[in-house]
């Protein structure tokens, strides 16, 4: 059989690239309104292996707009990026053959908006491309003729108000079998509702190989492309019957007789009230080719037995495309289904013949039978163990659960070493398993010849162990708290042995309980665990009144006079025996009165006391510890102290107390101190008596006062004075006289804010630079006491040096010019050469120009440069100099 494939273009079609690859594609428009028209052209190419080159889409499409003079109106670009592009889909009107896998065709729509205003003869949109694949058979040179697709808008003239181009709504099949029938609704749908004829004609012409994709397209009219003999526009492909296009719905009918490729041409004639106003056509190419119609049904057998009446059943089958189901239930009409994998429910368990059917309806229809069997499932579940101790003996009962029927048979499978084996009992009871471990127990079920196994793992603990810890504390109250030591328990039960009381029991793991009285009780702990028999333990314990010695704290005592007083506390019994142990420097030592007094320590310390209580077999001791207080010994020992001043006055405490000690200073000069070795400074020459208290205010309170008469002498300093004459001098002549008019000095010292100084009392000084200066005096007394005084020296004017050359050859002599300045207080030097260009500048006094020009490594050349220096003394007087050099 032979299978077709077919590319189609409208009128309004835009083309792909240049070679063989052209398949179809249409050109149409729709009016918008406001003269806005939507122009939209969809291209087919061949993406298989036919298009050797493998040529795509244009990059931009290009759809000539004329008038009906021919006369260009505008040439429509549309560009691929914004176009949308898919695969179109390769499919069989007939299911009864295969197609090859090499067919493959790909669309593009390429869209735009442009403005038509109305025009007398409307408008012609055209497209033009090349070329068509050179295997086609039924034209003549095939690869030079090309496709040409367009479409008219009528103008004024020709028709009364708008027009939209009929769409078509689906495109060919791209493949046809050779033998197979073939039927297709070429129809289109017209917006504007105008009636709709159809026939095939002659494809157009388009472009050439040589320009194969024309920017414009060139106006009407277009060629027709030559058919090849035995070819034409009503029999345009080898066919029996042959194709037929009904030109009222556009329904194409018939039989492809040959393998090979065809174009085929198909007009769509537009007419409104009986009118026609325009013809559209599409020309497209089919591919009929050899098919293969092996057609096989095939249902899987059924594997899984006893799995419930639902299936979810497997097909097999092989190139087929619709399946019908009949799944031989008898109890209904619908057990039957059209889905390729269907899934049914029998209503009842039975055997069943399903049946397939492969492409049923077609002559190449296929069938297909299996035995089915539907039996409920068997799912076996294993519930328990229940446990139970019997006289002792763990014992375990299993039960039978999941999914079975009234008929199953059952056979269980128990471990080694237990009470039995096996069992065919549906709920076997009081199986005695081997002991601590993990066992494994299993579960076969066997039903209408169906088989179903559950296991599960039993883990048998080990048998528990109750243990109480013994009594270790005796007299501890009527309220004991219980120790459980136990193994391979999960749950207690406390029996506390109280014979005429019912409520004398607890389940917490270690409880505390208390008793009503004293006495010796047997206490009974049960251990429990989980699939497992019980342990039981007793053991006595003896329950006394609390003993707990006690005796309250003694405040801490002065050595002096010291006696002691304690309390013994901590028992009820009047029977209790009591011993006290005060230790060897206590008089008495030992004591057996519960309340001893008069307890003397012979020395200051912190002692022991030991207070041991003895009742009903038990003896508990305790012990604190008394303090007996040194008295405190206050001790001040001062020397002689005497200074110039300020003078700093040290001050030192010997005191010692086993408690704070406080002080209180009087320093003579009106200050005081709290501290205990204070420092105090002296400003006023004269004698001074000083006092301090000494006092605590716990332990051993007591309080000693210290009187030091004249203990601080504080020297009369030198009373320093100088005379400088004259105090205002020129920088010329900058000497002055300094005499020294201090009081009470032995010796005298002058520091001069030029950085210059003087050790005579009398004498001259000379100042090295102009400006303010101070002169500070030092004077010293025989004490050693040191007083200072100032006075101020105004020395005018200031002195400037400039040389008029340098040689700056690295020499060592004469490299450098620099001024020297005395009595400045800003310098600023400029250099120029005999332009006027400035090539060296400073702000600093001490840095010199050294040939260079403005920094650089560049020097001057020989010669004179003019130097110009501005300056202020010290009193901010300006002075400006100007010279060569």
């Amino acid at each position: 059989m032979q299978k077709i494939l077919i590319t189609l273009f409208t009128v309004c079609l835009p083309w792909i690239a240049s070679a063989t690859h052209i398949v179809g594609g249409e050109l149409y428009y729709t009016y918008l309104g406001n003269n806005q028209y939507l122009i939209t052209l969809k291209v087919y190419r061949d993406c298989g292996p036919a298009n050797v080159n493998g040529t795509g889409f244009d990059d931009e499409a290009s759809v000539g707009i004329f008038y009906s003079s021919g006369a260009m109106h505008m040439n429509l670009g549309m560009d691929l990026f914004n176009a949308e592009v898919n695969f179109v889909p390769v499919q069989l009107e007939n299911p009864c053959f295969i197609l090859p896998p090499d067919v493959c065709v790909e669309e593009a729509v390429y869209e735009d908006i442009v403005n038509l205003p109305p025009t007398n003869g409307g408008y012609d949109l055209v497209y033009q491309r090349c070329c068509r694949n050179p295997s086609i058979i039924n034209i003549i040179n095939p690869q030079d003729a090309g496709a040409t697709f367009y479409t008219h808008i009528p103008g004024p003239d020709e028709l009364t108000g708008n027009n939209s181009c009929p769409v078509f709504q689906s495109f060919p099949p791209v493949a046809l079998c050779t033998n197979a029938e073939f039927f297709f609704d070429h129809g289109a749908v017209d917006p504007d509702g105008d009636d709709l004829v159809y026939s095939f004609c002659t494809p157009k012409h388009g472009a050439s190989p040589d320009f194969p994709a024309p920017t414009p397209p060139d106006p009407p009219p277009f060629a027709n492309v030559t058919w090849a003999a035995g070819y034409s526009a009503a029999y345009p492909i080898d066919s029996n019957p042959a194709f037929t296009i009904d030109p009222a719905t556009g329904y194409i009918t018939g039989t492809p007789t040959q393998p090979g490729q065809y174009v085929i041409g198909v007009c769509v004639s537009e007419y409104r009230n009986g009118v026609l106003i325009n013809s559209i056509s599409r020309d497209f190419q089919f591919n009929v080719t050899i098919c293969d119609p092996n057609i096989i049904a095939a249902i899987p057998e059924q594997t899984q037995l006893c799995n419930g009446l639902t299936f979810d059943f497997t097909n097999t089958s092989v190139n087929a495309q619709d399946f019908l189901w009949d799944f031989g239930d008898p109890a209904t009409d619908q057990d039957f289904s059209t889905d390729p994998s269907p899934t049914y429910t029998y209503s009842d368990t039975g055997t069943y013949v399903v049946t397939l059917i492969a492409n049923p309806g077609w002559p190449c229809a296929d069938t297909a039978t299996q035995i089915y069997q539907a039996f409920p499932l068997v799912e076996p579940d294993i519930i328990g163990p229940d446990f139970e101790c019997l006289n002792g003996v763990p014992t375990y009962s299993f039960h039978a659960g999941g999914s079975y029927q009234d008929e199953a048979e059952f056979q269980w499978t128990f471990p080694a070493g237990s009470s039995v084996t096996s069992s065919t009992a549906e709920n076997p009871p009081g199986i005695e398993l081997p002991g601590e471990g993990g066992y494994q127990v299993s579960l076969t079920i066997v039903e209408n010849t169906c088989e179903g196994e559950a296991t599960i793992d039993v883990e048998v603990p080990p048998d528990p162990q109750a243990i109480i810890t013994p009594q270790e504390l005796f007299c501890d109250g009527l309220t004991f708290q219980f120790v459980n030591n136990s193994q391979n328990a999960t749950t207690y039960y406390w029996d506390f042995g109280v014979p005429w009381l019912g409520e004398d029991f607890s389940e917490e793991f270690e409880p505390e309980y208390t008793y009503g009285d004293t006495g010796v009780y047997t206490v009974t702990l049960t251990a429990f665990a989980d699939l497992t028999c019980p342990d039981e333990i007793s053991a006595d314990f003896s329950i006394y009144t609390l003993l707990d010695p006690y005796f309250p704290p003694n405040d801490p005592q002065c050595f002096e006079g010291n006696a002691f007083s304690f309390e013994a506390m901590g028992t009820e019994d009047s029977q209790a025996q009591y011993l006290w142990n005060f230790g060897e420097m206590a008089a008495p030592g030992l004591s057996t009165s519960a309340n001893p007094s008069n307890i003397q320590f012979s020395e200051p310390g912190t002692f022991p006391v030991e207070l041991t209580i003895s009742e009903n077999g038990c003896v508990k001791s305790y012990e604190d510890e008394v303090q007996v207080i040194p008295n405190p010994e206050f001790a001040f020992f001062q020397d002689f102290q005497a200074g110039c001043p300020p003078f700093y006055a040290h001050f030192v405490d010997s005191s010692m107390a086993e408690t704070t000690i406080f002080y209180s200073w009087d320093f003579g000069d009106g200050s005081t101190s709290t501290q205990a070795e204070p420092t105090h400074i002296y400003h006023s020459p004269g004698t001074y008596d000083v006092s301090v208290t000494a006092y605590t205010l716990s332990g051993c309170v007591e309080e000693e006062t210290f009187n030091f008469n004249d203990i601080v002498l504080v020297y009369t300093p030198p009373i320093a004075d100088l005379d400088v004459e004259p105090q205002q001098v020129d920088i010329l002549q900058a000497d002055v006289y300094i005499t020294n008019e201090s009081l009470g000095s032995i010796d005298c010292q002058y520091y001069m804010s030029d950085g210059g100084s003087m050790e005579e009392c009398d004498g001259w000084y000379s100042f090295s630079d102009g400006g303010a200066f101070e002169i500070l005096q030092i004077v010293t007394d025989i004490h050693g006491c040191q007083d200072t005084a100032k006075s101020t020296v105004l020395v005018n004017g200031h002195t400037l040096y400039i040389p008029n050359s340098f040689t700056p050859n690295n020499d060592g002599i004469n490299d450098v010019f620099l001024p020297i300045a005395l009595g400045v207080s800003s310098f600023h030097m400029t250099i120029y050469d005999r332009w006027g260009t400035v090539i060296f500048e400073s702000f600093d006094r001490d840095t010199p120009w050294v040939g260079d020009v403005r920094g650089g490594d560049h020097f001057a050349q020989d010669g004179q440069y003019i130097y110009h220096v501005v300056i202020e003394d010290q009193l901010k007087y300006p002075y400006e100099y100007t010279g060569h050099v």
